[in-house]
C-alpha cells in the first residue's frame, strides 16, 4: 500500500466536487440513501474548511489536518467555545462561525447576501446532516435528501465568494 498523501485545502476543493458527484450516484440507484445525504453534507464540510484556509492564508502546500488549529483558535476568538473545549471538526455551524470571523478579522466580512445564505444552508443541512450518518443504515425522507443536495449544490456553487 502507498503511503497517504498529505491532505491540502486544494484536496478539500477537489474532494468537495467528487463527493457531490458521488452522492448523486448513490441517490440515483437509491433515492433515500443515508448515504446520498452524508456525502452531501461532507461537500459542505469540505468547502467551509477550504475557504477558511484560503481566507486565513494557509499555504496550498500546507498539510491541512495540522493546521485545524487554527480554526479551534477562531472559533475561541470568536467568543463560541473555550480554547479548552475539545472541537468538533466536521461541526457546519462551527466551521461557518470560523470562516466568518477570519473574514471579518481578514477586513474582508462576507456580503449580506452570502452570509444570509450561508447561515440558512448551515442550518437546514445541520436539521439532517450528523457526521455520525456514515455509520446509519436507516432510510430518509425524499425531501430530506433533496435538502441536502440543495445545500451541498450551493456550498460548490459560491465556494469563490466564500474564500474571495
Amino acid at each position: 500500500m502507498e503511503p497517504v498523501e498529505l491532505q491540502t485545502w486544494k484536496d478539500y476543493e477537489l474532494a468537495a466536487a467528487e463527493r457531490l458527484v458521488d452522492a448523486q450516484v448513490l441517490a440515483g440507484a437509491r433515492s433515500d440513501t443515508s448515504g446520498a445525504v452524508y456525502l452531501a453534507g461532507y461537500v459542505a464540510e469540505m468547502v467551509l474548511k477550504a475557504a477558511f484556509f484560503r481566507v486565513k492564508g494557509t499555504p496550498v502546500s500546507a498539510n491541512a489536518g495540522s493546521q485545524l488549529a487554527l480554526l479551534h483558535r477562531a472559533v475561541s476568538a470568536a467568543g463560541w467555545g473555550s480554547a479548552k473545549s475539545r472541537p468538533d471538526y466536521h461541526n457546519l455551524d462551527m466551521l461557518s462561525r470560523a470562516l466568518l470571523f477570519e473574514r471579518s478579522r481578514a477586513g474582508r466580512p462576507l456580503g449580506h447576501a452570502h452570509e444570509v445564505g450561508l447561515r440558512r444552508r448551515v442550518r437546514d443541512l445541520s436539521a439532517i446532516w450528523k457526521v455520525d450518518l456514515r455509520y446509519s443504515h436507516r432510510a430518509l425522507q425524499k425531501s430530506d435528501v433533496g435538502t441536502a443536495f440543495r445545500c451541498a449544490t450551493w456550498f460548490l456553487a459560491n465556494y469563490p465568494a466564500l474564500h474571495a
